[in-house]
């Protein structure tokens, strides 16, 4: 998530020990800290210096924790005024053979980045997808063409019929390749879409040479279920903190 967060997050972001802050355009979902608890004990103002990081800037300070982090540093948040508002989990198979599949009315196209018409296609999937009630954010729409101009990620559109229905990516890092950002548009939903993509990315990780899949959904949510489903098993969690 370091790695994500520099490439991805904005300009905004600075490293913090080991760990990366970032407070990206209002509407990206870039506004938390991560990275950090996670290489032992952190100094007694490491804390402080996250929190006048957001305050300055008119933001909530927000990090994530996965399962792991320093008991010390969890003990801190909570001294600071820190508590959990939120939780993952993170779900992992190893990379065998990835069950065949016959999408029938579901096809995927790769977006490129250099076509204006895909990342259009890509921004709308993923806005629409996510918060179909909304109207998309400057920050929304400039984190989504980010992520589609990764070179660690594959993203796709998922159309059924030849119509828009959905989208969802795949970046590698080290010998792991993640599932991300998995989003059907309303009127598309309950057709399968979702176990279709998780397929066909797993398809294009075994490609790409991967050991291990992972990928995070809210506990025992659809993604979950989806997941489970494709052999993947529990992992651990990581918690969303915010003061």
């Amino acid at each position: 998530m370091v790695q994500v967060m520099r490439e991805v997050g904005g300009p905004s972001g600075q490293a913090l020990g080991q760990g990366w802050l970032v407070a990206d355009t209002l509407g990206s979902w870039a506004d938390y800290a991560v990275g950090l608890g996670m290489q032992g004990p952190e100094p007694v103002g490491r804390l402080q210096r996250l929190v006048d990081y957001y305050v300055s800037r008119g933001r909530v300070p927000r990090l994530q924790v996965p399962q792991g982090a320093d008991p010390g540093w969890l003990d801190s948040l909570t001294s600071m005024g820190f508590r959990a508002y939120d939780v993952d989990t993170v779900l992992v198979r190893a990379l065998g053979e990835a069950a065949p599949q016959d999408p029938g009315p579901i096809s995927f196209i790769r977006v490129d980045p250099e076509n204006p018409e895909h990342l259009d296609q890509w921004v709308q999937a993923q806005c629409e997808g996510f918060r179909p009630h909304e109207t998309p954010s400057h920050g929304a729409i400039e984190i989504a063409l980010r992520v589609a101009r990764s070179p660690r990620a594959v993203c796709l559109l998922v159309c059924w019929e030849g119509a828009l229905a959905g989208s969802g990516g795949v970046e590698f890092y080290e010998q792991s390749a993640v599932l991300f950002g998995g989003a059907t548009l309303p009127q598309f939903r309950k057709r399968g879409l979702q176990t279709a993509l998780i397929t066909e990315r797993l398809h294009i990780a075994q490609g790409q040479g991967a050991e291990y899949a992972l990928i995070g959904s809210e506990p025992d949510g659809p993604t979950q279920r989806n997941a489970t489903r494709a052999g993947f098993e529990v992992s651990h969690w990581v918690k969303a903190y915010k003061r």
